[in-house]
């Protein structure tokens, strides 16, 4: 029960009791009470106010033209809605989507679960079996060769990667063909190898026309190739990049490098890492002294072998750490696999999706306003509205466990994705905020600290701009909007 004063004596007010309470008070305390709301209400809408004329002026801008905007400003403390614009239309969530992939890892994988890799041995076969680390590294399978040759085995017959972890697809529904060959789009496998990614380094050749000259690791030999990359005219701009060889399982480097220009480097997925591990790690061990008779690539770890080495990779919450401020793909989608195992043994990223849409109703988001399909937000499928981002960024605020999602928000002028934004801006102090980026989307996410509210959960997603020469625009709208937030 509580006790509250109005100036002639205590009430008790008990629960289901407010209308007696009501009644209790006198006709000039109801008046004086209707005259402080009227009063906050108008003070709220005044403030408001000037944030919806900074949306109206970014309607307007040229370069916006025919644009969405949906804006969420909501109070962390209690999930109100402060001010909406389009606030519940549905939007492509970009890599904001990682939020709430960081927020449903923390409630049901917990933040110090860790993904575990290990080699097994049966006198024949050597097994690299995966668990879903994606920040297996080099050093790692130097380390396991090491561990092999420390048990005095000198040759190998069969050296194979046990995937069995995951099953089913290992790309998304509603990912874009054409990214991928790109270092951010890989296949999500439980055993990947330095994020199924390698550097490659184009060069050009001694005249214009000349195929250009390509470095890539002899690990990943005979997958890609270069025959489509050319040296162009000097001085022009270089277009080199990674493609995807028309109806092959392939890689190739395509575009140009200018004429006596530096060699530029590019990041290409890698698209057979068990190949790629395999042959990483048959190296480490001819190098450790150990004798490899045949590499297979993927297969099943043989029944009764014995653990020759395990690695424990980084943990959920030092994942997220990693994840946010650089914005990784790779890392929120396995840990989005790694979610789904909890539901489903194949760990399908329809079972991480069902797991993402569990956890946003448990915080107040109404799932039917959810269209969930992977971990990063790369999917083109995806969808939800700013009211539910606010929503989610509120419940964040306020969960003490969730403290590791806002230690590695981006803040302006530092390392991460918003490095460069907000120059010169007043609110750049203020921000700390999660972007989400792709062809016609800029999206940000996150809190500011406001002249006289507090600290403020927000959501400015700009969409649908007509080329990527009007992402410039669509950045700055937001962040006069944000700015405008900042002065309520």
């Amino acid at each position: 029960m509580a006790y509250v004063g109005n100036g002639r004596g205590r009430h008790r007010l008990r629960a289901g009791n407010a209308l007696a309470f009501e009644r209790s008070l006198s006709r000039e305390t109801r008046a004086v009470t209707l005259i402080a709301a009227v009063a906050l209400a108008a003070a709220l809408l005044a403030q408001t106010s000037s944030v919806e004329g900074v949306v109206q002026r970014v309607l307007g801008e040229p370069a916006l033209t025919g644009a969405h905007v949906g804006v969420a400003v909501i109070d962390p403390r209690n999930a109100a809605l402060l001010y909406g614009h389009d606030v519940d239309g549905a939007y492509l969530p970009a890599s904001t989507l990682k939020l709430l992939t960081s927020a449903t890892a923390l409630a049901v994988l917990g933040p110090d679960a860790r993904p575990r890799t290990q080699l097994v041995y049966d006198g024949e076969t050597l097994a690299l079996v995966g668990g879903g680390d994606p920040l297996l590294a080099e050093r790692d399978l130097d380390a396991a060769a090491s561990a092999v040759a420390a048990g005095g085995i000198t040759q190998i017959r069969r050296l194979v990667v046990d995937q069995s972890y995951y099953a089913g697809p290992v790309y998304p529904a509603g990912w874009s063909w054409d990214d991928l060959a790109a270092y951010y789009a890989p296949p999500v496998t439980a055993l990947s190898l330095e994020e199924n990614a390698l550097d490659v380094d184009i060069a050009p050749g001694s005249a214009v026309g000349d195929a250009a000259g390509v470095h890539v690791d002899d690990a990943y030999a005979g997958v890609l190739y270069a025959d489509a990359a050319v040296t162009g005219a000097a001085g022009s701009p270089p277009t080199a990049d990674c493609a995807l060889a028309p109806l092959a399982s392939v890689v190739r480097i395509a575009g140009s490098v200018p004429l006596g220009g530096p060699a530029i480097q590019q990041g290409c997925a890698v698209l057979d890492p068990s190949r790629f591990a395999a042959n990483a790690l048959a190296g480490s061990l001819q190098a450790h002294g150990v004798h490899v008779d045949a590499i297979a690539g993927v297969g099943a770890a043989p029944p009764g072998a014995r653990t020759l080495w395990a690695h424990d990779g980084a943990s959920v919450a030092e994942l997220i750490a990693k994840m946010l401020a650089p914005s990784d793909n790779f890392i929120a989608d396995e840990l989005c696999r790694r979610i789904a195992k909890q539901r489903d043994p194949a760990g399908s990223f329809e079972a991480c999706a069902l797991a993402q849409s569990a956890y946003a109703a448990s915080i107040g988001i109404d799932p039917r306003t959810l269209s969930l399909h992977d971990g990063s937000g790369l999917s083109r499928y995806d969808l939800l509205t700013p009211r539910d981002l606010g929503l989610l960024l509120a419940a964040i605020a306020r969960n003490p466990g969730a403290a590791v999602v806002r230690g590695a928000l981006p803040r302006p002028g530092r390392e991460g994705t918003l490095l460069r934004r907000f120059a010169n801006s007043p609110a750049a102090a203020l921000v700390e905020a999660k972007t989400g980026s792709m062809d016609h989307v800029d999206d940000l996410a996150g809190y500011v600290q406001t002249a006289g509210r507090g600290e403020l959960a927000f959501a400015v997603l700009i969409q649908g701009f007509a080329s990527e020469q009007d992402r410039a625009a669509a950045r700055l709208a937001a962040e006069r909007i944000v700015e405008a937030i900042a002065a309520l």
